[in-house]
């Protein structure tokens, strides 16, 4: 696997913090959600373990340790929806890109900010990592009329993250739906980490992917231990370092 030979254009390197610019959760909002969805405060070990640590991910780690295995599916469905709530805050249907300034404000800074990619040297390429696990960016890049070209590393994309015009979505397009990752070390060789263009990398997955085994979303505890189960996210975590 040959993963960015070429120095790089640029590099940027995004958290939570700027999902919240637009409507996404910091971990305390995280963990207050989490804390209020159906069945979680009634349950002791729950409401216990999320007001010890108030930190949703701290907590899902105590309870993957002391909980049965139905009330670790219970809490880590919690955890999901919520992250389900955030992309449907983020990415509302209804959107209009070109009525909504921050949006296309955004797309222009992108734009700016990785043009040294194309101008300067064809044969580099760029790198946005995040530790966002929300679909925001994929609405957005996926829509950008700018002239800067993006792409998820071993990643195909839904039909939802693409829109007509004025911002719709057709009826045919369902915001979180799940997609099968190939997710395997024959896969990864074959990636394509393209120059000339803008490697967006989801460092710890995303809410909506999935591979063989589950969700391939890290949240909780030992976050290294489930990244090296997962070719793509250990050739992601290869690519930041």
């Amino acid at each position: 696997m040959e993963i960015g030979t070429q120095p790089s254009g640029r590099t940027a390197l995004l958290g939570a913090g700027f999902s919240k610019n637009f409507g996404g959760f910091l971990a305390s909002e995280m963990t207050s959600k989490v804390f209020f969805e159906p069945g979680i405060k009634s349950n002791k070990l729950f409401a216990d373990a999320l007001r010890e640590k108030y930190n949703y991910e701290n907590a899902l780690a105590q309870i993957r340790k002391e909980g049965n295995i139905e009330q670790v599916r219970q809490f880590e469905e919690a955890v999901a929806n919520v992250y389900r709530k955030q992309n449907e805050q983020l990415c509302k249907p209804n959107l209009n890109r070109f009525d909504y300034k921050s949006f296309y404000n955004l797309q222009k800074f992108f734009d700016r900010l990785f043009r040294s990619t194309f101008h300067n040297d064809k044969n580099r390429s760029s790198n946005l990592f995040t530790l966002n696990q929300d679909s925001f960016l994929e609405f957005v890049i996926q829509n950008a009329n700018g002239p800067t070209s993006y792409g998820i590393p071993g990643i195909k994309q839904e039909s939802w993250h693409f829109q007509n015009g004025g911002g719709q979505l057709r009826p045919d397009q369902q915001l979180n739906k799940k997609i099968l990752v190939e997710d395997s070390i024959d896969a990864v060789d074959k990636i394509n980490w393209a120059h000339g263009t803008i490697n967006y990398i989801k460092l710890h997955g995303s809410a909506e992917w999935k591979n063989e085994a589950g969700d391939l979303l890290v949240v909780g505890g030992d976050k290294q231990a489930f990244l090296s189960k997962s070719p793509l996210l250990t050739a992601y975590q290869t690519a930041f370092k």
